[in-house]
Order: C-alpha cells, then structure tokens, then sequence
C-alpha cells in the first residue's frame, strides 16, 4: 500500500521524530486514531479517496492530522510534514519503491480545530500523490540455466 511507504517515509526523518518525541517502539504516526493512553503529541493518518484517473495511473488523498496539546507544537509538526511531502513532480526522489513509480505528491487541503473536551490542537493537511503500479519483473532462464535475464536486460546469477 502506498500509504505506508509515505508512512515509512515520514518515520525515517529525524527531525519529524524528534517533534513527536517518537521512540524505536512508538513512532507517534498512527492509523485512523492513536491508541487509548497515547502521549501528544502524535499524527493519526487516513486514507479519505483512492482511485484511478487514467487507465494505469492511480491518485491517493492521505489526510495527516497533526495532534498536540498547544497550537505551536501542532503547527510545528504539520510544517515539517508540509515540507517533506508538498514536493510536486520531485517526489520520487525522496520516496524509493519497487512496487510504485511516484510523478507528483501535493498539499491541496486541510483543517485545524480545538478539541476543547480533552485539550487537544489539531492542525490536519490533505495530499494527494499521483502514482503507478509497476509491473512485475519477468525473467528469462538461458539456455545453460546459469542466469535469469530480467526486462531490463540486467542479468541475475543463479547460485547452485
């Protein structure tokens, strides 16, 4: 799934994870809503629309809602994960993958509100990425059976 490649994506970046306080057993970025007891601040994600534009080309809207317990700390962290994902046709160079090949990655939305029950600032951004599913690699066994040779050319060894 895309979404958890942006979600690997956003885990790997250090100052994003030094705004969180994440931790190697608590990265702080959550699906759809952060565990009962869950320290602020945190991001819980969505995935609100994902579908098809053209025949091979997918898009995906991933809502982030940034949560803390003041406005600054909040708007602090949605900055930083403005500035690694609102990055246009450069995306690719960011977000490495072999199943998807990433064209655009833009900010087109969002929302902020104070949950005043429990004290809590949410500042949350919409971006909608632009990708493909990448086919599969097909490999051709030569004649000797010593090596496959993959579509691109690039042959592979095959260990006895």
């Amino acid at each position: 799934m895309i979404s958890l490649e942006v979600i690997s994506y956003l885990n790997n970046d250090s100052i994003l994870s030094a705004l969180l306080g994440a931790t190697i057993d608590d990265t702080k970025i959550y699906p759809l809503q952060a565990p009962h007891g869950s320290e602020q601040p945190y991001i819980v994600f969505n995935v609100p629309s994902n579908g098809t534009i053209e025949e091979n080309i997918k898009e995906i809207s991933i809502s982030l809602d940034c949560i803390a317990d003041d406005y600054i700390t909040a708007e602090n962290i949605r900055n930083r994960v403005s500035i690694l994902l609102d990055r246009q046709d450069t995306i690719r160079k960011y977000i490495t993958s072999v199943m998807y090949k990433y064209f655009w990655s833009k900010r087109v939305g969002g929302a902020e509100f104070k949950d005043s029950d429990i004290n809590l600032y949410h500042r949350a951004s919409i971006f909608d990425f632009k990708y493909a599913i990448l086919p599969e690699p097909e490999y051709l066994l030569t004649e000797d059976g010593d090596y496959l040779i993959t579509e691109d050319g690039n042959k592979i060894i095959l260990e006895p």
